[in-house]
């Protein structure tokens, strides 16, 4: 008469493992592509944010503004320093133009900083209707979200249009 058998083979014991493997490589998998999209959206906030920081700046000093002192146009590298270093306050004594080219130099050391491979262009135009026209355009490298999230460009572009 035969026993019966109790507990496992060590065939089931292997395909088992070899389940709960496969399971775990699905799972990080996942967890790699999630940490990249939110990467890449936390990216895009921070751009978007940037874009809206420089506006408020120029609100802030608009004769400046309106005569042009805050548009540039960055493609990475360095950023020299203005001549004056103003205090934002207001205590210091800059002018107008000059506190532009402090806001300038800080906007665009943050944007440096903040973004992997940034580039930001700020214009001020005038329009038919007499109103300044502010373009902001802030851009940066997304190569790891766009390996898999978006594979037609690793570029992400924010661009925010205002009046002053």
């Amino acid at each position: 008469m035969r026993k019966m058998q109790t507990g496992f083979t060590l065939l089931e014991v292997l395909i088992a493992v070899l389940i709960v493997s496969l399971c775990m490589m699905s799972i990080a998998a996942v967890l790699v592509t999630v940490h990249r999209s939110t990467n890449s959206g936390y990216l895009a906030q921070q751009s978007s944010q940037l874009a809206s920081d420089i506006i408020a700046r120029m609100r802030q000093n608009s004769a400046a503004a309106q005569s042009g002192s805050y548009n540039v146009s960055y493609t990475g590298g360095s950023i020299t320093a203005p001549g004056m270093m103003c205090d934002p306050s207001g205590s210091g004594p800059c002018s107008g133009a000059q506190l532009a080219a402090y806001d300038v130099w800080q906007w665009l050391n943050v944007v440096n900083t903040t973004l992997p491979g940034a580039n930001a262009t700020v214009t001020v135009t005038l329009t038919a209707n007499n109103n300044y026209d502010v373009v902001t355009t802030v851009s940066f490298d997304d190569t790891p979200a766009g390996t898999t999230l978006h594979s037609s460009s690793n570029r992400r572009t924010f661009q925010l249009e205002t009046l002053l």
